[in-house]
C-alpha cells in the first residue's frame, strides 16, 4: 500500500469510527463543523470564514470538482478561499485549483496523514527503538521542524523518549536526517545523547509525592 492508498484509507476508517460513535439524533449543524469537535469531521473554507482558516499543510477536500488527482490534498499555498495550490498525497506534485470549494479535514492524527520522508523517518526510528533492546526509555513522537515533502534534502527533528508508566518527564533527542539515514545511524545518535543510560527529570506528580 503507498501512501495515497494509507492516507485515504486511514480518512475512511476514521469516518466510519466516527459516525459509529455519534448519539442517535444527532445535529450536525452543531458542533459536529466547530472547531472544538476532536473527532475526525470536514470544515467548510466558504467565504464567510476568515482568510486563515485554511493555512499550509492542511488536507482538504474538493467539493464542486473533486475528478482530478488532487481531490484530497495538502494545502501548499494558498491564493485565496477559492484558489488554492495543492500538493498530490504521497507525491511533490503540485495543482493549482481555483474557483472551488474546500472542506478541510480535521481531527485526524499527524501519523494518520504522515507522508513521504517523513513518514519513512519514522518507521526507521520506531526500528531503532524496537532494536535498541531499552525498555525503560520509550518511544514518544517525533517532533518535525517544518511540513515538507520531498525525495532529498537534510531536515532537522526531535525524537522525544518517554519513561515506562509515565515515571519521569520525556526528553528530546535532535536529530539531523534526510532518505539516507540508516536505523543503525539513528540509534547512535541517540545513545550519543544519553538514550538508555540518562536519568528522567521527576514529574510534577512525582515531585508532589515527596512533599507529602
Amino acid at each position: 500500500m503507498n501512501d495515497k492508498e494509507r492516507i485515504l484509507t486511514n480518512i475512511v476508517r476514521r469516518l466510519y469510527s466516527t459516525l459509529l460513535d455519534l448519539p442517535p439524533n444527532f445535529d450536525f449543524s452543531k458542533g459536529y463543523m466547530g472547531d472544538d469537535y476532536e473527532e475526525v469531521h470536514f470544515k467548510s473554507t466558504g467565504n464567510y470564514m476568515i482568510e486563515d482558516s485554511v493555512k499550509e499543510g492542511d488536507l482538504v477536500l474538493c467539493i464542486t470538482n473533486p475528478t482530478h488527482d488532487w481531490a484530497i490534498g495538502f494545502v501548499h499555498t494558498v491564493y485565496d478561499l477559492n484558489h488554492l495550490i495543492l500538493r498530490e498525497i504521497g507525491s511533490n506534485r503540485i495543482g493549482e485549483i481555483y474557483n472551488e470549494s474546500f472542506a478541510i479535514i480535521k481531527g485526524m492524527r499527524e501519523t494518520e496523514i504522515m507522508d513521504g520522508n517523513r513518514w519513512e523517518i519514522r518507521r526507521k526510528i520506531l526500528k531503532a527503538f524496537r532494536w535498541s533492546g531499552e525498555d525503560f526509555h520509550r518511544f514518544n513522537r517525533i517532533e518535525f521542524n517544518d511540513f515538507i515533502y520531498g525525495k532529498g534534502g537534510d531536515r532537522d527533528a526531535l525524537i522525544w523518549v518517554r519513561a515506562k508508566w509515565g515515571l519521569g518527564e520525556p526528553y528530546s533527542i535532535p536529530i539531523h536526517w534526510n532518505k539516507k539515514t540508516t536505523i543503525k545511524s539513528i540509534l547512535a545518535i541517540m545513545r550519543g545523547h544519553g538514550f538508555g543510560e540518562r536519568e528522567f527529570e521527576p514529574t510534577e506528580e512525582m515531585l508532589a509525592r515527596r512533599k507529602i
